[in-house]
C-alpha cells in the first residue's frame, strides 16, 4: 500500500557557512606561523616579483608583520572575484604565472588563510602592473569568530583608485597580540632558508629579505638579512647527484627505473669522480613518480672541514636539513626540516651503523614534478604529500641511490683507517681472549725484576696456564653456541623459500579431504545398491579416491623432504666433528635453494673430485655455502644463462674449493680490501651484511679460508680448507 503524505514545506536551499568557518578551516589547514608566511612568500613568487621583503616587529603593543613583493599585483576585479572566493582552482588551471611562467606554488588558494593565522587585522593594497590601479581592503578577524553570523553578513569594504605614488605589487601589514620568541623567529629564518633549495637560489630575479626588530632581544633587536644558503654545503666529504627516470616493465610486471649517477668524494683532492648506470626495480606496488634529479650531501662528523673553523662547522653542522624534496624550486615542507627523518635513514642506520648515514649527516635534494605528472598530491595541511604508492616509489628511488653512496663512503674510510679499527669477525675476537701469553709475558717480567724465587715464579706460571685452559674449554663452549645461532640466522634467510616451497603442498592437503569424503560416500551408496551393473562406476569411482590418496602421500614427503633439508640448521645441539665427503653439504646447500633455482632459471654444477674427505663440522660448510649461494641468487636477477659453476680440488694438505657465479660480480676495491667479509658491510639496499661473514667464520671453524678473487664472469671465491 504506497504511503499517503501531506508536504508541509518544501522548496531548494543552499549550504551557508557561518562566519567562523573560514578561520575554523584556516586553522586546520595552516599548521603553524611558519607555514602561514612560507605560503605568502609563494604567493609573491607566484605574482612574477623579483623580490620579496618580510618585515617583523614586536613591542609592548604586539606584532606588527609585513611582507611586501614586487610582482604583477591584482586587480580590482581579480581580488572581488577570485581573491575573495576561498579555495578558487584558477592557479589549478593556470599552472603558470602571468609572466615569467613560474610553475605556480601556492595552488590551493589559501593565502587569506594564511594571513588570518598571522593576526587579528589584515590591510592589503595591491596595484596592478598593466592598469596601475590600486585595490585596497581592511579585514578585522575577529568579526569572524562568531557563529551568530553567516560568512555572508561580513561586510568587507573594497576600494580601489589611482594614485600619484604606486608601488607595484601586494603590501600585506597584519597587527596582533602575540609576541614571538627568540625561538620562534629562529625557526622562522631556519624555514625560510629550507623554502629554496638548499644549494642554489631558485632564480636569478626572486630574493628573500628579512627584517626583525624585537624589544628585549639581544639578537633581534635589530637583524636583517637577504636568505641564502648554508655556506656549509658546499665544503661535503661525498655527493651523489644525477637523474632518475622510467626504463621499462620486467617480467614480474615491476616497474624498472634507470639511474644515471655520479658519485664525488671531496675528503681528498686527487679522488675522481665515478659515473653509474644503475637501475632501480619497484616493488611491493611501489609506482614511479616522474622523472627525478636528486643531489645529496654527506657529511663525516667526525672528520674536519676545510675552510671553515672548527667552531663554525660544528655549528653549522647541527643544521643540517637532511634531504628536501624541491617542488618547482621551492621545498615541500617537512621534507628537509631535521627533525623529520622522512626516508627513515635513521631506523634504517641502527641495523647497520657502520655503513648506513643517518639523517643529520646529509644535506641535499631530491626534485620532483607538479602533482599532474608525478601524482604526489600534498595534503590540504601543506605537510607533506599523501603517502601513496608514488610517495613510496619516492623514497625508494632515493633509498637505491644513496646505497650506492654508502659503500664507497665506508670502502673509504676503513682504507684510510677513518672511524675506528678494521671490524673483527667473533673467532679473532674469541681468540684474541683466551690468548694469556701477552698476560703470562708481562707478569714473568714483574717477578724477575722483584727478585722472586723460581718456585714461586712457577707455580704462579702454572696457575696462569691452568686458568687459560679452563678459559680454553669455555670459550670453545661460547663458539659452539655461536656456531648453532649463525646456522639459525642462515635457517631464518632460507624460511621464505621454504614458505614458498610449502604453500602448494599444504593447499593440496587441505582440498584433498573434502573430494575424498563425498567419493567415499558416492562409493558406498553405489556399492550398498545392485552392484552388478555398477561395476565400471565404482572402479572409476575407487581409481580417484586412490590418485588423491596417493598424492597425499607425495605431497606430505615434500613436506618430509624440506624438514630433512632444514634440520641440520635447526640443530640446538652441536655434535663433535667428524670425517665427511666435501661435496655432500654443499649439494645439501643448493637443496635448500632447489624450487628458487629452478623458478629463476639458475643452473649449477659441482665438478672435481667429488669423494675428497674432511673431518670437521659438516653443518658449517653447509651454512657457509647456504649464505655464498643465498647472495648469488640475489645479484644473479639481472643476468641472462644464469650459473653457479663449483670445483674442488684435492691437494697434499689442502682442498681448495673454486665458486663461481655470472651474476654482476664484486667491485675490484672489494677484492682488494676483501672488507666484503667484514661484519655488517653489504651493498645491498636492504642487505645486513651477515652472510658473507657468517661464512667467512663457520669455515674458519674448520681451518678454512674464504677469498673473494677477481673474474670477468661475476662473483669468484677461493675456498681453502686444511686437511
Amino acid at each position: 500500500m504506497q504511503e499517503k503524505r501531506e508536504i508541509i514545506n518544501s522548496g531548494y536551499y543552499y549550504i551557508k557557512p557561518a562566519a567562523n568557518h573560514i578561520l575554523t578551516v584556516g586553522k586546520g589547514i595552516i599548521k603553524d606561523s611558519y607555514t602561514a608566511i612560507l605560503e605568502l612568500v609563494k604567493n609573491a613568487y607566484d605574482a612574477d616579483a623579483e623580490e620579496v621583503r618580510i618585515k617583523l616587529k614586536f613591542d609592548k603593543k604586539g606584532s606588527n608583520i609585513s611582507i611586501q613583493d614586487n610582482g604583477h599585483g591584482m586587480s580590482f576585479e581579480i581580488v572581488t572575484q577570485k581573491w575573495m572566493v576561498p579555495s578558487t582552482q584558477v592557479k589549478l588551471r593556470q599552472r603558470k604565472s602571468r609572466f615569467k611562467k613560474r610553475p605556480l606554488q601556492g595552488r590551493k588558494g589559501i593565502g587569506r588563510y594564511a594571513a588570518s593565522i598571522l593576526g587579528n587585522d589584515l590591510l592589503m593594497k595591491t596595484t596592478d602592473c598593466e592598469t596601475l590601479i590600486t585595490t585596497e581592503l581592511l579585514l578585522d578577524w575577529n568579526e569572524f569568530a562568531t557563529d551568530s553570523k553567516f560568512l555572508e553578513d561580513i561586510d568587507i569594504l573594497i576600494e580601489s583608485y589611482k594614485s600619484s605614488i604606486n608601488e607595484l605589487g601586494t603590501f600585506l601589514n597584519i597587527t596582533g597580540n602575540s609576541v614571538w620568541s627568540d625561538s620562534d623567529l629562529d625557526e622562522l629564518i631556519s624555514s625560510l632558508k629550507r623554502l629554496l633549495s638548499p644549494f642554489d637560489e631558485i632564480d636569478n630575479d626572486f630574493k628573500i629579505f628579512i627584517e626583525i626588530q624585537k624589544e628585549s632581544s639581544e639578537k633581534y633587536v635589530d637583524y636583517s638579512e637577504q636568505i641564502k644558503p648554508l655556506p656549509i654545503l658546499e665544503y661535503y666529504h661525498y655527493r651523489i647527484f644525477g637523474t632518475i627516470d622510467f626504463l621499462e616493465i620486467n617480467e614480474q610486471k615491476n616497474e624498472v627505473l634507470t639511474a644515471k649517477l655520479t658519485i664525488e668524494n671531496k675528503s681528498l683532492s686527487n679522488i675522481l669522480p665515478i659515473n653509474i648506470d644503475k637501475k632501480i626495480i619497484l616493488r611491493d606496488g611501489e609506482k614511479f613518480c616522474g622523472l627525478l634529479e636528486l643531489d645529496i650531501r654527506a657529511f663525516d662528523l667526525d672528520e674536519e672541514i676545510k675552510n671553515i673553523s672548527t667552531i663554525e662547522a660544528k655549528k653549522q653542522l647541527k643544521d643540517l636539513p637532511g634531504v628536501a624534496v624541491i617542488k618547482e624550486g621551492f621545498r615541500v615542507r617537512p621534507y628537509g626540516d631535521k627533525k623529520v627523518d622522512w626516508l627513515g635513514l635513521n631506523e634504517r642506520r641502527y641495523n647497520n651503523p657502520t655503513l648506513r648515514l643517518s639523517s643529520n649527516q646529509v644535506a641535499g635534494y631530491v626534485t620532483v614534478l607538479q602533482e599532474e605528472d608525478s601524482h604526489l598530491e600534498e595534503k590540504a595541511s601543506r605537510e607533506g604529500f599523501k603517502e601513496n604508492e608514488y610517495y613510496e616509489g619516492l623514497i625508494q628511488s632515493v633509498l637505491s641511490c644513496l646505497s650506492e653512496l654508502e659503500p664507497i663512503r665506508y670502502k673509504f674510510r676503513k682504507q684510510h683507517n677513518k672511524g675506528g679499527r678494521k671490524p673483527k669477525n667473533i673467532n679473532q675476537q674469541i681468540d684474541e681472549a683466551t690468548n694469556f701469553d701477552n698476560l703470562n709475558n708481562k707478569i714473568t717480567s714483574m717477578l724477575t725484576t722483584a727478585k722472586v724465587p723460581d718456585a714461586v715464579s712457577n707455580e704462579v706460571k702454572k696457575i696462569i696456564e691452568q686458568e687459560a685452559k679452563e678459559k680454553s674449554e669455555q670459550f670453545e663452549e661460547i663458539k659452539k653456541t655461536i656456531a648453532r645461532y649463525q646456522g639459525q640466522v642462515t635457517l631464518g634467510k632460507i624460511m621464505t623459500v621454504v614458505f614458498h616451497e610449502g604453500r602448494k603442498p599444504l593447499n593440496a592437503l587441505k582440498q584433498h579431504p573434502k573430494f575424498i569424503t563425498e567419493w567415499t560416500k558416492e562409493f558406498f551408496l553405489l556399492f550398498n545398491g545392485n552392484t552388478a551393473d555398477k561395476k565400471e562406476e565404482l572402479e572409476k569411482l575407487y581409481g580417484k579416491i586412490l590418485d588423491r590418496l596417493n598424492d597425499n602421500k607425495q605431497q606430505a614427503e615434500i613436506f618430509i623432504n624440506i624438514f630433512k633439508k632444514l634440520e641440520p640448521l635447526a640443530n640446538n645441539k652441536r655434535s663433535a666433528q667428524k670425517e665427511f665427503t666435501i661435496s655432500k653439504p654443499i649439494e645439501d646447500s643448493f637443496k635448500l635453494f632447489e624450487n628458487e633455482l629452478t623458478e629463476k632459471n639458475i643452473s649449477y654444477n659441482i665438478t672435481g673430485d667429488l669423494d675428497v674427505k674432511l673431518k670437521g663440522w659438516e653443518i658449517d660448510i653447509q651454512i657457509a655455502f647456504a649464505n655464498l649461494i643465498e647472495n648469488s641468487i640475489y645479484w644473479l636477477s639481472e643476468t641472462n644463462d644464469k650459473f653457479i659453476a663449483i670445483d674442488i680440488k684435492e691437494e697434499e694438505d689442502q682442498i681448495i674449493i673454486d665458486y663461481q657465479d655470472n651474476g654482476l660480480g664484486i667491485d675490484e676495491e672489494n677484492i682488494q680490501n676483501q672488507d666484503i667479509f667484514d661484519p655488517g658491510f653489504s651493498t645491498k639496499s636492504d642487505g645486513t651484511g651477515l652472510g658473507l661473514s657468517i661464512a667467512g667464520e663457520a669455515l674458519e671453524r674448520n681451518r678454512g679460508k674464504i677469498e673473494a678473487v677477481s673474474s670477468s664472469l661475476g662473483a669468484n671465491f677461493i675456498i681453502k680448507l686444511n686437511k
